[in-house]
């Protein structure tokens, strides 16, 4: 997964959203990793990132050699400090996915 597919996943999010909490709530709770994105001109290619949903999945992921597979989006931020809020909102220490599992079937080392 690159920045340029990060930016794609916000943008078709972005047409998603529609301001309310609802469809919001919908794409973090039906992802296992979420990443925040926002425009910052003080990094390389013009964009920072949060992991707003998943850090422990992305650990993980990150200490394997195998591949892994998970669900994983992004959502466009207006700043650092809007991602820092969905975090704390929606992220791993909330229960913002009621009746979506954690464990389901769909994360983790891929079998193949």
């Amino acid at each position: 997964m690159t920045l340029a597919d990060l930016v794609m996943l916000a943008d078709e999010n972005s047409g998603l959203l529609d301001g309310t909490m609802g469809p919001l709530r919908s794409v973090i709770a039906s992802h296992d990793v979420v990443v925040g994105i926002w425009p910052d001109r003080a990094q390389p290619e013009g964009w920072g990132t949060r992991v707003l949903k998943g850090l422990p999945v992305v650990r993980e992921a990150a200490g394997s050699t195998e591949d892994y597979q998970c669900r994983l989006t992004a959502i466009r931020c207006e700043s650092a400090s809007q991602a820092h809020g969905l975090a704390l909102v929606f992220g791993d220490q909330n229960d913002h996915s009621a009746g979506v599992p954690v464990d389901d079937g769909r994360s983790g080392r891929s079998e193949a």
